[in-house]
């Protein structure tokens, strides 16, 4: 690759003396070695052959890294949680203003939509926080039917996992973290309910 470059500049360098004699002269004086402006060119061209293919290869890693560092900078870090959840594919337990909680993984999020935009989660298990202890009460598992969605010998088998998602208004998200059963359970946050 590199003597391709090398290739590219001393042929731009040539057209370059060819077009303006005085160069050639000028250069033929003072360059400490010859074909020194064809080395020259050709780190030039490498260093905007280098921006142009990181500029074109993953323009949507760029955009949205730069929406990302915008949600930090004006405060929508729920916004910022949801969409790294999304990415990694990760658990996050999302606590509703209303007092319902869920635990589960988000299927939807953009980062650029309105802030009231709706927010897909396929809860692994839902409940609510104790007024009093702020303990996670877990009510409900969806594990077992998750894991039957679409077999064809159980009663779910006309369910696709979609079909269990939530979609939750953004507006009416209290709290919003990652979670991990382990953690949360070493430090007494929930009932030991793993559906693991």
């Amino acid at each position: 690759m590199g003597l391709v470059l090398f290739f590219f500049g001393w042929c731009l360098a040539a057209t370059w003396r060819a077009l303006y004699p005085e160069i050639d002269k000028f250069l033929g004086k003072y360059a400490p070695f010859e074909n020194f402006d064809a080395v020259v060119l050709s780190f030039l061209l490498a260093a905007f052959l280098i921006w142009l293919l990181n500029y074109f290869a993953k323009p949507e890693y760029v955009r949205r890294r730069i929406s990302e560092r915008d949600l930090k900078e004006h405060g929508q870090l729920i916004d910022w949680l949801l969409q790294n959840a999304l990415e990694s594919s990760s658990l996050v337990e999302l606590s509703l203003k209303g007092g319902k909680s869920y635990i589960g993984y988000v299927t939807q999020k953009e980062l650029d939509s309105a802030s009231d935009a709706d927010v897909g989660l396929i809860p692994v298990v839902s409940g609510y926080r104790d007024n009093d202890t702020r303990r996670l009460v877990i009510t409900t598992s969806y594990s077992e039917i998750i894991l039957k969605c679409g077999d064809d010998s159980s009663e779910f088998a006309h369910l696709s996992i979609d079909d269990l998602s939530v979609l939750i208004p953004r507006s009416e998200i209290a709290l919003a973290r990652h979670f991990d059963w382990a953690v949360a359970e070493y430090f007494g946050q929930t009932e030991s309910m793993n559906p693991r």
